[in-house]
């Protein structure tokens, strides 16, 4: 069995540490108590805004524009 080399342990140490920052952090607070268990056919997330008759008009002008 080989010893590591200091370097060698540095860098082994290095290597742990960023692994476990990386995998402690990587669940945001957003994503916490999010709903896992969905209904089939149901989309149970926030609500979309509503659009004013200015922007709609808008997209629909622009979806016309892309048809042709």
């Amino acid at each position: 069995m080989t010893s590591l080399s200091f370097n060698g342990r540095v860098a082994r140490t290095l290597l742990i540490a960023a692994s476990l920052v990386v995998g402690l952090s990587a669940c945001r607070d957003s994503e916490e108590h999010r709903q896992i268990k969905l209904e089939k056919g149901g989309y149970e997330g926030q609500h979309d805004q509503v659009l004013d008759a200015e922007t709609l008009r808008e997209l629909r002008q622009r979806g016309q524009l892309q048809q042709n």
